[in-house]
């Protein structure tokens, strides 16, 4: 096994080991300020992972692997450290979140729920990892989700759903609508029309049937979600802009009634029977559960509106 690095020398001045971490992680210079010179990392390795590597080899070192953790942690929750400049605290803070990450630093959740209610975050804050661009506020959510530390950030989480849904990073909005679901129903219920507007098909249907199962139908057909099913599936059923966006595009040559609608498929899916009555109310069954849900404003404006394809829905016969 490899010995760790001279900079454990820095250990007992830990002000020296934070400048000499944070200018490695800044990497905006060759030499360090003090101590001993700069690693030179492999091809494909990243600070991170350099960092990553010299905490598992200071295993049979509890005091001095602590102090590491010590040292990263107070870089974090300090933006960068005390000499970090604005150009330099993101590519510090980010770098070492890649390394927090990892080995589990849960006990910086506090500070990176407090940074998410900060109107700073939503700003244009990036870091480098190799030769991408990574957004700071897509790290520090990703953690929170990870370390189940959003109880205290929903409103914030709602809000930053859409962005997350088309942030390129695979599963990142799953995991959010999920964690969200779970602490708020109601408020993911609510969200599932306008998802479907702005959301890509798959991943749509992909979050919510995960959200759906993760809760379940017995505690999601409770009657004190009555009003949140109401306004997701009165859109969803009855606002064309909406629609349109649940069920596939209809074939040149085939009859509109033979095109499924993705909701009642992703119910269904998810354990869930959805079925039209009259005069507006659609009932839900699940589990042994079962739910009425009142959507007649809908139905009513979209009919008072003239909004009728030129043939007709066929929400009636498709459930039937």
């Amino acid at each position: 096994m490899s010995n760790p690095h001279a900079f454990v020398e820095l250990f007992h001045t830990p002000t020296d080991l934070e400048d000499w971490i944070a200018t490695f992680c800044a990497r905006q210079v060759a030499k360090p300020p003090i101590g001993p010179p700069f690693p030179s990392l492999v091809a494909g390795q990243s600070t991170a992972d350099w960092l990553i590597e010299q905490f598992h080899l200071l295993s049979t070192s509890a005091g001095e692997r602590d102090r590491l953790r010590g040292v990263i942690v107070r870089l974090i929750v300090t933006h960068g450290g005390r000499t970090a400049s604005a150009g330099t605290s993101d590519q510090i803070v980010g770098t070492l979140l890649e390394v927090a990450g990892p080995l589990e630093f849960v006990e910086i959740s506090p500070n990176l729920a407090d940074w998410v209610r900060k109107p700073w975050l939503k700003e244009q804050h990036v870091y480098r990892l190799g030769r991408r661009m990574f957004p700071l506020r897509r790290r520090v959510w990703s953690l929170l989700l990870a370390w189940g530390a959003v109880d205290g950030v929903i409103p914030q989480l709602t809000t930053e759903l859409y962005e997350l849904a088309g942030s390129g990073e695979p599963g990142t909005a799953q995991v959010a609508f999920v964690a969200l679901g779970e602490r708020a129903p109601a408020q993911a219920l609510r969200l599932i029309p306008q998802a479907a507007k702005v959301w890509q098909e798959a991943y749509w249907e992909s979050a919510v049937r995960e959200f759906l199962r993760s809760v379940g139908p017995r505690t999601l057909l409770a009657q004190e979600y009555e009003s949140a099913w109401a306004e997701c599936l009165g859109p969803c059923l009855y606002d064309d802009s909406i629609y349109n966006s649940v069920r596939p595009p209809r074939p040149f040559a085939e009859a509109d009634t033979h095109r499924a609608i993705r909701v009642y498929d992703v119910l269904e899916r998810a354990g869930i029977e959805l079925k039209e009555l009259s005069d507006g109310f659609l009932e839900l069954r699940g589990c042994g559960a079962r739910l009425l849900v009142n959507v007649s404003r809908y139905l009513l404006a979209w009919s008072n509106a003239a909004m009728i394809p030129d043939v007709a829905r066929p929400v009636a016969a498709w459930a039937n």
